[in-house]
């Protein structure tokens, strides 16, 4: 029972981790060009006929 416990604090310390090294990895990047006011971000139904979706763009 013990090695069970120990396995899902090991478990739950790694998937922490790798919670905070995602948030610190795929931050936006401030430098990237802004969108134009005049030409807003296309939603992501509107992503879907130029063939990119969600995070993949």
């Amino acid at each position: 029972m013990r090695s069970l416990h120990l396995l899902i604090g090991v478990f739950a310390i790694l998937v922490g981790l790798l919670r905070i090294l995602a948030v610190t990895t795929f931050e936006p990047d401030d430098d990237a060009p802004k969108p134009r006011v005049d030409q807003p971000d296309p939603g992501p139904f509107d992503r879907l006929a130029d063939g990119t979706w969600g995070f993949f763009r």
